[in-house]
């Protein structure tokens, strides 16, 4: 998704402000994850 954001900004498709929203979308995933691993506890892992 980034390197398409990339491709498409640099030719002119997309504006700066579309890509920088295209690169925090797909961001949101690896957030999603990294919240779901603070509430981990050793507990859980039996």
């Amino acid at each position: 998704m980034n390197v398409l954001s990339v491709i498409l900004s640099f030719f002119g498709i997309i504006g700066p402000a579309l890509g920088a929203l295209m690169h925090e979308f797909s961001a949101l995933p690896v957030l999603a994850y990294s919240a779901r691993l603070v509430a981990y506890t050793a507990r859980d892992a039996r």
